[in-house]
C-alpha cells in the first residue's frame, strides 16, 4: 500500500495500485480492513492508462478522498464509508509531475500537493485546494527557488513541507 488512513471503527483504508485486475493498465485500487488488518472490501478506480492512487484521508462525512494520477492528471476520487464513489475529479495542470498528497482542509474541502515540470525538467511544487465536492478553488506553483510562478483563488492556508531544490515549509 502507498498509504493507509485510519478509521473511526478502528479500521483502515488503503491505497495502492494493481495491475492484476481492473479497467486495464494499472489501476488505483482501494481497500477497506478491519481493525486486525482483514480485507473487507476493494475497488479499482481508473481506465485504460496508467493510473494510481497515492494518497487517502478520512472526510468529514466518515468516507475519504484518495488522490493520485489518472491518465497523467491529478485526480481525486470520492467514496462514501461503505466504498461507494461518490465523485471523481481530474484537473488539468501543464507539465503534471505527480500528485503526492491529500489533506483535509476543515469546513472546506481538500488540498492535494504533488509537483509539475518546468518543460526543462525542473520540478516545481503544485498546490490545488477543491472544495468538499473536489470543484477546484485555488491552484499555486512554487518554482524550485520558492517563488510563486502562478495562483488562482483561495483555499485557506497550509504549510507544506518537502524538499524543491532546498526549499521547505512552503504555505498556501
Amino acid at each position: 500500500a502507498y498509504a493507509v488512513a485510519p478509521l473511526a471503527d478502528s479500521g483502515f483504508v488503503a491505497v495502492a495500485e494493481t495491475r492484476s485486475f481492473g479497467a486495464g493498465g494499472s489501476d488505483g485500487w482501494v481497500l477497506r480492513l478491519d481493525r486486525r488488518g482483514d480485507t473487507l472490501w476493494t475497488r479499482t478506480a481508473g481506465g485504460n492508462g496508467t493510473d494510481v492512487l497515492w494518497d487517502v484521508v478520512v472526510a468529514e462525512d466518515g468516507g475519504f478522498a484518495c488522490a493520485g494520477e489518472l491518465a497523467s492528471k491529478p485526480w481525486l476520487v470520492k467514496y462514501d464509508p461503505a466504498g461507494e464513489q461518490v465523485w471523481c475529479k481530474g484537473y488539468t495542470v501543464p507539465n503534471f509531475g505527480r500528485l503526492q498528497s491529500v489533506h483535509r482542509d476543515p469546513g472546506s474541502g481538500f488540498v492535494l500537493a504533488g509537483s509539475r515540470y518546468n518543460g526543462a525538467n525542473y520540478m516545481f511544487g503544485l498546490v490545488i485546494g477543491t472544495d468538499s465536492a473536489g470543484n477546484v478553488t485555488g491552484v499555486a506553483s512554487y518554482d524550485p527557488f520558492g517563488g510563486i510562478l502562478q495562483s488562482q483563488g483561495a483555499a485557506g492556508s497550509f504549510g507544506f513541507t518537502g524538499e524543491w531544490a532546498g526549499v521547505t515549509g512552503l504555505q498556501y
